[in-house]
């Protein structure tokens, strides 16, 4: 839901390198993660809770082999004025801050989305070389990973479960809404947070929804 124009020609000529059809709109952070199976949400709060890594490089580090098969990652960046709020960096698989001065922690936006895509770049190589090969029991479609639409949609049937049986499913607390200050991650937010960190398979996630679905039943 961008607040200009993004299809003016000065953003195209200048940031689209003149072609539109790379610009694609959503309505939604939920929409446009809707497709991804990894994604990175770039924030330096930590938050009570949340495992942040210290850098991109951390991420690549942190992944249990190459991303062969991994699916679609997605980077997702903040507003300028605030950041992501609490409730966008619960749905992404995981949180990664960029190193920076301890006196100046907070980098403009257009900085940070520089920085990064820098640091793809350099790797660009080894990605694409770690897609062409196969890895072992990866090529499998049973271990295919699950989009963020489906984990989604199993939190949303988790969440229906809850409410009919008369529990609170709020997943934050306090602070404004504008923001994260002051603001009390709930035990739904935390189930959220792992459902989406957990790069389940599409396969563990089907399974999931056949649990639910006798548990609904036996209720």
């Amino acid at each position: 839901t961008p607040r200009c124009d993004v299809l003016n020609e000065d953003i195209i000529a200048t940031v689209a390198c003149e072609s539109p059809t790379s610009l694609r709109v959503e309505s939604s952070l939920q929409d446009a993660l809707a497709d991804s199976t990894i994604s990175l949400a770039f924030s330096r709060r930590t938050g009570k809770g949340r495992r942040v890594l210290p850098s991109l490089a951390a991420f690549f580090e942190d992944q249990p082999g190459d991303l062969t098969e991994a699916g679609t990652l997605h980077l997702v960046f903040g507003r300028e004025e605030s950041g992501l709020a609490a409730d966008e960096v619960l749905m992404c698989s995981h949180t990664v801050a960029i190193p920076s001065a301890p006196s100046f922690p907070s980098l403009n936006l257009s900085h940070a989305v520089a920085v990064i895509l820098s640091q793809v770049y350099e790797r660009d190589d080894r990605l694409r070389g770690s897609m062409g090969g196969g890895h072992g029991g990866l090529s499998d479609p049973r271990h295919a990973p699950a989009t963020h639409a489906e984990i989604n949609a199993l939190y949303s049937r988790i969440l229906g479960l809850l409410e009919r049986q008369g529990i609170d499913t709020a997943a934050s607390r306090q602070g404004g809404d504008a923001g994260n200050h002051g603001r009390k991650v709930l035990a739904p937010g935390h189930l959220k947070s792992m459902l989406f960190k957990s790069q389940a398979s599409a396969v563990e996630v089907r399974s999931m929804f056949g649990l639910l679905k006798e548990l609904e039943a036996s209720l």
